[in-house]
């Protein structure tokens, strides 16, 4: 009888053990569901009359200037700009920046890191003109084009600030497409946008739809270690009931 009873002590023991262990582990994977990230795709061309031509080769860098919580305020939502370590003389009322301030902005931190050799994540455009920055985490980014393909360089373009996340009518844009402004010769001017960066167009295909909460890390092992819970959580009443029958 005492071996039974601490047979059953040493398995409850260690079914509580296994359950204290898996909550551990599922501990980062919620930190990680919470953390949401983004993409900025560049479509580089210009428009010569009537033809389209991509601009590829040219090589550009992107600079995390500031980190962005996204806040609530009733039932509206802001984006608030904490500035990252070394830019802190730029810092302002980002939110209220017009295009041209915005602009003006992007070439002094555009100076200051050329400056301070601080333009060195670097992309390559591929032959359709596009260049793709992933996983960025929240923040606001500066983009340059630091050094152009020989045939392109009759062509310029100013750099420009993004936010990742991008909020337009009360939603949050995480993956945005941004199309450049380029002037050079025989070029038609580009139409007008309020932003060099816009979110893509839901019937975009090839481009993940904005959504007011995005999907971030893979949810179904969370869900596994909820079932594996409560088979656990299971087995311990099952216990507790098969012992009571034996002392009845």
């Amino acid at each position: 009888m005492s071996d039974s009873k601490n047979s059953l002590k040493r398995l409850r023991f260690c079914t509580v053990l296994v359950m204290l262990l898996m909550l551990i582990g599922m501990f980062p994977q919620f930190v990680y569901a919470q953390q949401p990230v983004g993409s900025i795709q560049l479509d580089c061309h210009v428009q010569k009359g009537n033809d389209t031509i991509p601009l590829s080769g040219d090589t550009y860098s992107i600079v995390p200037i500031a980190e962005i919580d996204v806040k609530e305020q009733g039932e509206s939502l802001l984006l608030d700009y904490r500035i990252k370590e070394g830019f802190e003389a730029f810092d302002c009322d980002w939110a209220a920046l017009t295009d041209g301030a915005r602009l003006d902005k992007a070439l002094k931190l555009e100076e200051y890191c050329k400056n301070n050799n601080l333009l060195t994540t670097k992309k390559i455009r591929d032959s359709n003109g596009i260049l793709r920055f992933d996983d960025l985490s929240t923040g606001l980014y500066l983009i340059v084009r630091v050094e152009a393909a020989e045939e392109n360089a009759e062509y310029s373009t100013p750099p420009f600030l993004v936010d990742i996340p991008t909020l337009l009518n009360g939603v949050l844009y995480y993956d945005l497409k941004s199309v450049p402004k380029f002037e050079g010769p025989d070029t038609s001017p580009p139409p007008p946008s309020p932003s060099p960066s816009t979110p893509p167009a839901e019937e975009d295909p090839g481009v993940n739809k904005p959504a007011i909460l995005p999907q971030t890390g893979d949810n179904s092992a969370i869900g596994w270690w909820l079932l594996v819970l409560a088979i656990s959580f299971g087995v311990i009443v099952g216990i507790s009931i098969y012992k009571k029958r034996r002392r009845h």
